[in-house]
């Protein structure tokens, strides 16, 4: 799948699952759509802000996408450059509903961005 599903991502149930290896079976796999994020074709993490809202990003687009559309955008100083751009995401609950975001790229110094639920 991989790349070719551009604007979703997978869920997986674990529930009742026992390791020490859970079997990933197709069957069990659902494609959950993010409209807005179908532009961005190479997303590069996956996290769960404070209010339940899943999140990607995108490398290419310098900018954080939910269900509803683009929640930030990093701007110029985070392009991709020689094929590095932004490539990791870490998410921190504040308090109430309120998340840290931070967005880094290989060589570039890591960005915080504060994101409350809309």
């Amino acid at each position: 799948m991989g790349d070719s599903q551009t604007g979703a991502y997978f869920r997986f149930a674990l529930a009742g699952a026992r390791g020490p290896a859970i079997r990933l079976t197709p069957e069990r796999l659902m494609r959950v759509p993010l409209p807005h994020a179908s532009m961005a074709t190479d997303l590069e993490a996956i996290n769960v802000l404070a209010d339940g809202r899943v999140v990607v990003l995108s490398e290419r687009l310098r900018a954080l996408f939910g269900e509803s559309g683009m929640i930030a955008d990093y701007g110029a100083p985070l392009s991709e450059f020689g094929k590095r751009g932004l490539e990791g995401l870490a998410v921190r609950r504040v308090k109430d509903s309120t998340s840290l975001v931070e967005v880094c790229g290989r060589g570039a110094t890591p960005t915080t961005t504060r994101c409350t639920s809309s």
